[in-house]
């Protein structure tokens, strides 16, 4: 091989080497706000999470209220009838 043909053989290698080193910088850029997506996604998640939670517990105490209140007007009905 000759002289001209190594040195273009060795250039292409580095054109080769810098593609890669670039392709490989815009994957660790591209994951790193990857990252950052999910972890904005979590504290998301985590928040409506414990939304859901105090919906849930406001849910409960007004069905045990209007059992309550529904259980006191049946026994107030009762007692009107029976008078």
């Amino acid at each position: 091989m000759s002289l001209r043909r190594e040195e273009e053989a060795i250039f292409r290698s580095f054109r080769y080497i810098n593609e890669l080193i670039i392709q490989l910088l815009e994957l660790k850029r591209k994951h790193a706000y990857l990252e950052t997506e999910l972890q904005d996604m979590h504290e998301r998640y985590s928040r409506l999470s414990l939304q859901l939670a105090e919906i849930e517990g406001e849910r409960q105490k007004l069905e045990m209220t209007l059992k309550t209140v529904r259980a006191t007007k049946k026994i107030a009905t009762l007692k009107q009838s029976s008078t």
